[in-house]
């Protein structure tokens, strides 16, 4: 997982569990995306064997950001707003 995508997902798993269970719930995600880190290779090599062009493995990617971003989104838009920063010191 690179670029924006990680940072996300740690806010987002902040917002849903909060900072006493992120480091556990982290760990399982991270845990539950290893068969999809070590099987993508082999599946886009196996569709380019199939198909003869990265068309269709690309086509997939992008689709998988797509679902992803679109999973993202409704799940922050459901989630109640929370103050970011205390008022406690204020």
């Amino acid at each position: 997982m690179r670029g924006g995508l990680a940072a996300a997902q740690g806010v987002l798993l902040n917002r849903l569990f909060g900072i006493r269970n992120y480091a556990r719930v982290m760990g399982i995600v991270t845990f539950l995306t290893l068969p999809f880190t070590f099987g993508a290779a082999p599946f886009a090599s196996a569709l380019y064997d199939a198909t003869g062009s990265y068309t269709v493995p690309i086509a997939l990617q992008i689709a998988a950001f797509f679902v992803a971003a679109a999973i993202f989104l409704y799940v922050q838009r459901r989630l109640p707003a929370r103050d970011i920063i205390s008022k406690k010191g204020a």
